[in-house]
């Protein structure tokens, strides 16, 4: 039981483990520009990329430069820390102070590298900046939902097979949008479970810290595996309260204290 969140626009984003100040690591990252002007149906006016240390926008640039140059290529980062777009506007690679966006730590490189300035400077059309409020703009939605399992054993009778059932997902039922869900502490929400009206858990938060901490992990992560969140997508936050056994004909209704009810059967 859990609450999920519904992308409308997604983007990739630089991987922090990435370095690039290598010229292998700024070419591999090019290579998502020619990609994306292989694929879409006419040449790009331009090109927007989420820009941290610079090495991603640098093989872009490059890509654009050799196989499209008439497309113009801006770096995108995030609120407070702009130092691509300063540096671009100063003639001098700039700083950026501590601190910065909470959903984009993983954009928040202290300063443009040397080699990868070198690269932009001459290249970019110019740097864009983009808030929280904009960053959470991309979650159309947020809904309360119940994440059915396929079961093959009912009652585990060892770890072993609640593992097993705990990977055969069957489907998700979703509860009706959040409203104000941005307002909401989510990692101090509570739930109870009933089943046939009987009250069987109760619950607060994730396990796994806050949700949108979780999420951004995830659009980073899921870039290295499947190219990145997409438009439509529906990404769940993980389950709040474990698996609980519901038996063909029963009813399951979760309340959540300020998100609504998803109900089941």
């Amino acid at each position: 039981m859990e609450p999920v969140l519904i992308h409308h626009r997604a983007d990739r984003r630089q991987l922090g483990d990435l370095m690039p100040q290598r010229l292998g690591v700024i070419a591999g990252q090019g290579t998502l520009a020619l990609e994306l002007m292989a694929d879409a149906p006419a040449k790009l006016d331009a090109l927007l990329v989420c820009t941290g240390g610079g090495g991603m926008v640098a093989g872009c640039a490059l890509a654009v430069e050799g196989t499209s140059p008439g497309t113009q290529v801006w770096a995108v980062e995030p609120e407070g820390s702009d130092d691509t777009l300063r540096s671009l506007q100063s003639g001098t690679r700039q700083g950026n102070p501590p601190g910065g966006s909470a959903l984009c730590d993983a954009l928040l490189s202290p300063m443009p590298g040397a080699m990868t300035f070198a690269v932009n400077q001459p290249r970019l059309a110019g740097g864009l900046v983009v808030s929280d409020a904009e960053v959470l703009a991309a979650i159309a939605s947020v809904h309360p939902a119940i994440e059915v399992l396929h079961s093959r054993f009912g009652p585990e009778p060892d770890a072993w097979s609640g593992l097993a059932d705990s990977g055969g997902h069957a489907g998700l039922v979703l509860g009706p949008a959040v409203a104000g869900w941005t307002a909401l502490d989510l990692a101090a929400e509570t739930l109870e479970v009933r089943v046939d009206g009987i009250v069987v858990k109760r619950g607060q938060g994730n396990p796994g810290g806050p949700i949108l901490r979780l999420l951004q992990w995830l659009a980073d992560t899921g870039a290295r595996w499947d190219g990145g969140l997409r438009a439509g997508q529906v990404v769940t936050t993980g389950s709040w309260t474990g698996k609980d056994l519901v038996r063909h004909g029963q009813t399951a209704a979760v309340t959540f204290a300020h998100c609504g009810v998803v109900r089941l059967g």
